[in-house]
Protein backbone atom coordinates (compact mmCIF):
# COMPACT_ATOMS: atom_id res chain seq x y z
CA UNK A 1 0.00 0.00 0.00
CA UNK A 2 3.00 2.75 0.99
CA UNK A 3 4.60 1.61 -2.29
CA UNK A 4 1.17 1.96 -3.95
CA UNK A 5 0.70 6.05 -2.72
CA UNK A 6 4.50 6.97 -3.15
CA UNK A 7 3.80 5.57 -7.04
CA UNK A 8 0.87 7.78 -7.60
CA UNK A 9 2.37 10.58 -6.08
CA UNK A 10 5.26 10.51 -7.89
CA UNK A 11 3.11 10.19 -10.81
CA UNK A 12 0.96 12.53 -9.69
CA UNK A 13 4.34 15.40 -9.18
CA UNK A 14 5.35 14.21 -12.49
CA UNK A 15 2.26 15.27 -14.22
CA UNK A 16 2.19 18.80 -12.20
CA UNK A 17 5.95 19.85 -13.44
CA UNK A 18 5.25 18.63 -16.65
CA UNK A 19 2.28 20.75 -17.01
CA UNK A 20 4.23 23.56 -15.61
CA UNK A 21 6.96 23.29 -17.61
CA UNK A 22 4.74 23.55 -21.05
CA UNK A 23 2.33 26.08 -19.54
CA UNK A 24 5.86 28.06 -18.85
CA UNK A 25 7.41 27.12 -22.47
CA UNK A 26 3.96 28.60 -23.40
CA UNK A 27 4.31 32.03 -22.07
CA UNK A 28 7.80 32.37 -23.82
CA UNK A 29 6.67 31.46 -26.58
CA UNK A 30 3.80 34.49 -26.10
CA UNK A 31 6.20 36.73 -24.64
CA UNK A 32 8.88 36.04 -27.86
CA UNK A 33 6.35 37.21 -30.06
CA UNK A 34 6.74 40.82 -30.88
CA UNK A 35 3.36 42.85 -30.64
CA UNK A 36 1.61 43.74 -33.70
CA UNK A 37 0.66 47.40 -34.58
CA UNK A 38 -2.40 48.43 -34.86
CA UNK A 39 -3.01 50.00 -38.87
CA UNK A 40 -4.12 53.86 -39.02
CA UNK A 41 -7.62 54.04 -40.09
CA UNK A 42 -8.38 54.78 -43.83
CA UNK A 43 -8.81 58.34 -43.85
CA UNK A 44 -9.91 60.83 -46.66
CA UNK A 45 -6.26 61.61 -47.63
CA UNK A 46 -6.53 57.78 -49.32
CA UNK A 47 -9.79 58.04 -50.50
CA UNK A 48 -11.38 60.75 -51.95
CA UNK A 49 -7.91 61.01 -54.31
CA UNK A 50 -9.75 57.86 -55.51
CA UNK A 51 -13.19 59.26 -56.04
CA UNK A 52 -11.20 62.27 -57.68
CA UNK A 53 -9.69 60.48 -60.28
CA UNK A 54 -12.67 58.12 -60.96
CA UNK A 55 -15.76 59.78 -60.30
CA UNK A 56 -15.77 63.69 -60.80
CA UNK A 57 -16.55 63.07 -64.52
CA UNK A 58 -19.98 63.02 -63.34
CA UNK A 59 -20.39 63.86 -60.32
CA UNK A 60 -18.15 66.77 -59.93
CA UNK A 61 -18.07 70.47 -60.53
CA UNK A 62 -19.34 70.54 -64.15
CA UNK A 63 -21.32 67.62 -64.02
CA UNK A 64 -23.29 66.71 -61.17
CA UNK A 65 -25.64 63.69 -63.09
CA UNK A 66 -28.42 62.43 -59.97
CA UNK A 67 -27.30 65.78 -57.89
CA UNK A 68 -24.90 64.11 -56.60
CA UNK A 69 -21.30 65.60 -55.96
CA UNK A 70 -18.55 63.16 -54.74
CA UNK A 71 -15.29 65.50 -54.04
CA UNK A 72 -15.71 66.18 -50.60
CA UNK A 73 -17.17 64.16 -47.32
CA UNK A 74 -19.97 66.77 -46.67
CA UNK A 75 -21.09 66.57 -50.48
CA UNK A 76 -21.20 62.82 -50.19
CA UNK A 77 -23.01 62.92 -46.47
CA UNK A 78 -26.17 65.53 -48.24
CA UNK A 79 -25.95 62.63 -51.43
CA UNK A 80 -28.16 63.54 -54.31
CA UNK A 81 -31.79 62.79 -55.60
CA UNK A 82 -31.12 59.14 -54.67
CA UNK A 83 -29.56 60.00 -51.02
CA UNK A 84 -26.34 60.14 -49.41
CA UNK A 85 -23.42 58.40 -51.13
CA UNK A 86 -22.40 55.90 -48.11
CA UNK A 87 -23.29 55.00 -44.64
CA UNK A 88 -20.97 56.24 -42.03
CA UNK A 89 -19.63 52.62 -40.79
CA UNK A 90 -21.76 50.45 -42.54
CA UNK A 91 -19.84 50.00 -46.58
CA UNK A 92 -22.27 47.23 -47.08
CA UNK A 93 -25.26 49.35 -47.13
CA UNK A 94 -23.44 52.47 -49.11
CA UNK A 95 -25.10 53.47 -52.16
CA UNK A 96 -21.53 54.17 -53.35
CA UNK A 97 -20.22 50.92 -53.22
CA UNK A 98 -23.15 49.06 -54.60
CA UNK A 99 -23.14 51.27 -57.52
CA UNK A 100 -19.12 50.37 -58.59
CA UNK A 101 -19.53 46.48 -57.24
CA UNK A 102 -22.56 46.50 -59.52
CA UNK A 103 -20.58 48.24 -62.04
CA UNK A 104 -23.43 50.55 -62.50
CA UNK A 105 -21.06 53.07 -62.04
CA UNK A 106 -19.16 54.37 -64.44
CA UNK A 107 -21.54 53.04 -66.89
CA UNK A 108 -20.05 50.85 -69.70
CA UNK A 109 -21.01 53.53 -72.80
CA UNK A 110 -18.80 56.01 -70.59
CA UNK A 111 -15.58 54.22 -70.17
CA UNK A 112 -12.57 55.49 -71.74
CA UNK A 113 -13.93 58.53 -72.57
CA UNK A 114 -12.26 61.36 -71.42
CA UNK A 115 -9.72 59.53 -68.76
CA UNK A 116 -12.96 57.45 -67.51
CA UNK A 117 -12.43 53.96 -65.94
CA UNK A 118 -13.39 52.00 -63.65
CA UNK A 119 -12.44 51.39 -59.73
CA UNK A 120 -10.17 49.33 -59.14
CA UNK A 121 -9.64 46.61 -56.67
CA UNK A 122 -7.41 47.75 -54.41
CA UNK A 123 -9.33 51.17 -54.51
CA UNK A 124 -12.23 49.57 -53.79
CA UNK A 125 -11.09 48.35 -50.78
CA UNK A 126 -9.67 51.73 -49.75
CA UNK A 127 -13.22 53.08 -50.15
CA UNK A 128 -14.82 50.00 -48.28
CA UNK A 129 -12.15 50.63 -44.96
CA UNK A 130 -12.62 54.27 -44.93
CA UNK A 131 -16.67 54.04 -44.83
CA UNK A 132 -16.29 51.66 -42.39
CA UNK A 133 -14.35 52.94 -39.64
CA UNK A 134 -16.60 55.89 -40.07
CA UNK A 135 -15.04 58.24 -42.46
CA UNK A 136 -12.69 60.03 -40.92
CA UNK A 137 -11.36 63.20 -41.97
CA UNK A 138 -8.20 64.37 -40.29
CA UNK A 139 -6.62 68.09 -40.83
CA UNK A 140 -3.06 68.36 -42.15
CA UNK A 141 -0.69 69.66 -40.10
CA UNK A 142 1.43 72.10 -41.59
CA UNK A 143 4.60 73.30 -39.72
CA UNK A 144 5.50 76.87 -40.72
CA UNK A 145 8.60 77.07 -42.20
CA UNK A 146 11.38 79.70 -40.76
CA UNK A 147 12.35 82.35 -43.50
CA UNK A 148 15.93 83.22 -43.21
CA UNK A 149 15.19 87.74 -42.97
CA UNK A 150 17.73 88.40 -45.58
CA UNK A 151 15.02 86.92 -48.28
CA UNK A 152 13.12 89.26 -47.47
CA UNK A 153 15.51 91.34 -48.94
CA UNK A 154 15.01 89.81 -52.42
CA UNK A 155 13.05 92.09 -55.35
CA UNK A 156 10.32 90.05 -55.30
CA UNK A 157 9.58 90.81 -51.74
CA UNK A 158 9.46 94.26 -52.17
CA UNK A 159 6.45 96.88 -52.97
CA UNK A 160 6.40 97.58 -56.24
CA UNK A 161 7.25 101.37 -56.95
CA UNK A 162 7.52 103.77 -59.89
CA UNK A 163 11.16 104.43 -60.10
CA UNK A 164 12.84 108.26 -61.68
CA UNK A 165 12.97 107.78 -65.16
CA UNK A 166 16.74 108.63 -66.43
CA UNK A 167 18.19 111.35 -68.07
CA UNK A 168 20.13 109.89 -71.18
CA UNK A 169 22.55 111.90 -73.83
CA UNK A 170 20.10 111.25 -76.35
CA UNK A 171 17.27 112.61 -75.38
CA UNK A 172 16.07 113.28 -78.54
CA UNK A 173 15.87 109.63 -79.10
CA UNK A 174 13.77 109.26 -76.18
CA UNK A 175 9.82 109.00 -77.70
CA UNK A 176 8.43 107.44 -73.68
CA UNK A 177 9.99 106.47 -70.26
CA UNK A 178 10.84 102.84 -71.76
CA UNK A 179 13.21 104.35 -74.07
CA UNK A 180 14.79 106.41 -71.43
CA UNK A 181 16.01 103.34 -69.59
CA UNK A 182 16.83 100.96 -72.75
CA UNK A 183 19.41 103.99 -73.82
CA UNK A 184 20.66 104.06 -70.43
CA UNK A 185 21.49 100.37 -70.75
CA UNK A 186 22.68 100.36 -74.08
CA UNK A 187 24.85 103.66 -73.16
CA UNK A 188 26.66 101.84 -70.75
CA UNK A 189 27.68 99.52 -73.17
CA UNK A 190 28.88 102.06 -75.69
CA UNK A 191 25.60 101.28 -77.73
CA UNK A 192 22.76 103.84 -79.03
CA UNK A 193 19.75 103.33 -81.28
CA UNK A 194 20.09 102.58 -84.73
CA UNK A 195 19.83 104.99 -86.87
CA UNK A 196 15.92 105.78 -88.19
CA UNK A 197 14.69 104.31 -91.52
CA UNK A 198 12.12 105.37 -94.20
CA UNK A 199 8.92 104.03 -94.31
CA UNK A 200 9.35 101.75 -97.66
CA UNK A 201 12.48 100.07 -95.38
CA UNK A 202 9.95 99.38 -92.41
CA UNK A 203 7.51 97.75 -94.71
CA UNK A 204 9.96 95.31 -96.07
CA UNK A 205 10.84 94.67 -92.78
CA UNK A 206 7.60 94.02 -91.73
CA UNK A 207 6.56 91.66 -94.61
CA UNK A 208 10.05 89.78 -94.55
CA UNK A 209 9.18 88.90 -90.71
CA UNK A 210 5.50 88.21 -91.58
CA UNK A 211 5.39 86.11 -94.62
CA UNK A 212 9.04 85.62 -95.21
CA UNK A 213 8.68 87.58 -98.70
CA UNK A 214 9.26 90.80 -99.87
CA UNK A 215 6.23 93.27 -100.57
CA UNK A 216 4.80 93.74 -103.94
CA UNK A 217 4.86 96.71 -105.78
CA UNK A 218 1.10 97.06 -104.69
CA UNK A 219 2.12 97.70 -101.26
CA UNK A 220 5.53 98.92 -102.34
CA UNK A 221 3.91 101.80 -104.19
CA UNK A 222 0.41 102.04 -103.52
CA UNK A 223 0.05 102.09 -100.01
CA UNK A 224 2.03 103.45 -96.98
CA UNK A 225 1.81 101.61 -93.79
CA UNK A 226 0.28 102.89 -90.89
CA UNK A 227 0.56 103.43 -87.73
CA UNK A 228 4.99 103.13 -88.01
Amino acid sequence: MRMALKFLASRETFYWVMGARIHLHVWALVLAVPPVAMADPTTQHEAIPILLRRCVMCHGQDSQQGGLDLRTKAAMIEGGKSGAAFVSGKADESRMIHRIESRACPPDETISMAGIERVEAKELRTLRDWITAGAPVVKQKIEPVPLDPQAREHWSFKMPRRPEVPQVKTQQSVRNPLDAFLLRKLASNGLQYSAEVDRLTLLRRVTYDLTGLPPNSEDSLGREPHGV
